[in-house]
Parts: C-alpha cells; structure tokens; sequence
C-alpha cells in the first residue's frame, strides 16, 4: 500500500514536471525583466532557454524498474 502510494506520487510529480516545465522560460524571461526594468532600464531580455536536465542512468533505470 505504502509503496503505491508513493509510486502515485512520484508519478503526479514527474507530470507537474512535464506541464511546467514548458513555461519555466517565459516566467524566467518575466522574472529577469522585472528587476531588469528596476536596476538597469533600457535593457531588455530577448529570449531565455532553460535546456531540460540529463537524468543519470542508475535514476534512470530504477524508474524504469518500478
């Protein structure tokens, strides 16, 4: 019971990330250009790329086990 309750957990997790993850640049871009338009007008941030991470292999194996 314990272990799929985690399970459930872990895969509500894993889709929070999934359906965020795609607006992590524009809120980040937003955030920077807020304190931007304080410190330092007139400058503007034109794009802001977060790259996904890489999952090392043994974490990614025991996800797949389960």
């Amino acid at each position: 019971m314990l272990l799929l309750y985690i399970f459930d957990k872990i895969i509500y997790l894993l889709q929070v990330y999934i359906d965020l993850f795609d607006q992590i640049d524009e809120n980040l871009k937003t955030a920077l250009q807020r304190d931007l338009n304080e410190m330092a007008p007139g400058l503007y941030i034109q794009a802001v790329r977060v790259t996904k991470p890489k999952i090392p292999e043994t974490i990614r194996k025991n996800y797949e086990l389960m």
